[in-house]
């Protein structure tokens, strides 16, 4: 159910899932599983950890982000080493940043909101005041 264009709100006890499609924001509530992890849970997780965000697991897995955090380091699981960047994502990072929320673009790139800021201030780049993290963009 996860993937680009989703964003993630994260309250107390549940998860709270935003999609944005055409305009409209969708909201699904869903209560968080809580206890020991399941062979098909770890068995997912191994499989998404580098394929996916840590909110993308928590969500598809029905866990709170810091127990999928913690399986993950009791694991033994790391992240990937940070990809290049392509010439078509530097241009379209160029454009897009001043005017476009980090977390679409990272989305899009299949990247972590912080890669995308880390790259953007290498390349001199910034949200202008007031919008810290940038409009929607159309």
């Amino acid at each position: 159910m996860a993937g680009p264009g989703l964003g993630w709100l994260v309250l107390r006890e549940n998860i709270i899932y935003c999609c944005f499609r055409r305009g409209i924001e969708v909201a699904q509530e869903r209560k968080r599983i809580k206890g020991p992890w399941s062979a098909k849970e770890t068995n997912t997780l191994e499989k998404l950890y580098h394929e996916k965000s840590v909110l993308d697991i928590a969500f598809e897995l029905n866990r709170a982000v810091g127990a999928v955090r913690n399986k993950a380091t009791e694991l033994g699981l790391r992240k990937r080493q940070e990809r290049e960047w392509t010439k078509k994502e530097l241009n379209e990072l160029k454009k897009k940043y001043s005017n476009t929320a980090t977390w679409i673009i990272a989305n899009k790139f299949n990247r972590s909101s912080s890669e995308v800021r880390r790259k953007a201030r290498d390349l001199g780049l910034s949200k202008p005041h007031g919008i810290p993290f940038g409009r929607l963009a159309k």
